[in-house]
């Protein structure tokens, strides 16, 4: 049963069947509040195949919660998680990215590189979020080989200011421990996320200036309205 922030509400895990709700509050909402689809102006059309992806990826270890409000049903909240492992080389691509697996032990296509989607927009957010999550494995101790991943912490706009991403980042985290995973970790993209994540003990690993991060003509690829100037890479172990 949840407690604090999330106790007047209904938590469920995400299951299969929710795809295509999860699906709608992300193009709705999520697709509206993420700093980097604003700075590059994306669009439902634009993301439609990228997060649907991203939803399947995320029913597959259990660990994606939804948030609903008892009085009509709707999603108010998502949490979507994954397990992430460190393999035995660690590496792959000629060392360039470390390789993901899923919990199962099936190999798991990196899909934050992006380079399988045609749109252009999607490509630059998966490729600044890549470029981030890459350094994971070699900032950390090679005693440390499976970690929660926090792909998306998302409460609707009706919702805020109630300390629903606080709790859904601390909810039921003993799951995750049980399953072996020694950690969480993210690359958070808006500048309220990295501060609850600071807030919440998780240290910055690693964080890539939107500055730094250009494109083939040398032109700044993110200009972000809400202040956010960087992404970042936070952790904290269990």
């Amino acid at each position: 049963m949840a407690n604090g922030p999330l106790a007047n509400f209904r938590l469920e895990v995400a299951k299969s069947e929710n795809a295509s709700e999860i699906l709608e509050f992300l193009c709705s909402d999520f697709l509206f509040n993420e700093p980097l689809n604003a700075a590059v102006g994306l669009t439902r059309e634009d993301c439609a195949a990228f997060f649907a992806e991203l939803v399947q990826i995320s029913l597959a270890d259990g660990l994606s919660y939804l948030v609903r409000d008892p009085t009509n049903g709707q999603i108010a909240a998502i949490r979507l998680a994954k397990v992430m492992e460190r393999t035995e080389n660690g590496t792959e691509n000629g060392g360039q990215w470390p390789k993901r697996k899923q919990s199962n032990g099936q190999q798991q296509k990196p899909f934050q590189q992006g380079e399988h989607f045609r749109n252009d927009k999607v490509r630059k957010i998966c490729g600044i979020l890549h470029s981030v999550e890459e350094k994971i494995w070699s900032l950390l101790p090679s005693t440390i080989n499976r970690l929660l991943c926090w792909l998306v912490i998302s409460v609707g706009a009706n919702y805020r200011r109630q300390g629903i991403a606080r709790g859904l980042l601390l909810h039921r985290l003993d799951e995750a421990a049980e399953m072996g995973c020694q950690g969480a970790f993210t690359e958070a993209s808006a500048v309220n996320s990295q501060k609850l994540f600071s807030k919440l003990g998780y240290v910055r690993l690693f964080e890539l200036p939107h500055a730094d991060f250009r494109d083939e003509l040398g032109k700044q690829v993110f200009r972000c309205e809400d202040g956010t100037d960087r992404v970042t890479l936070e952790f904290k172990k269990f």
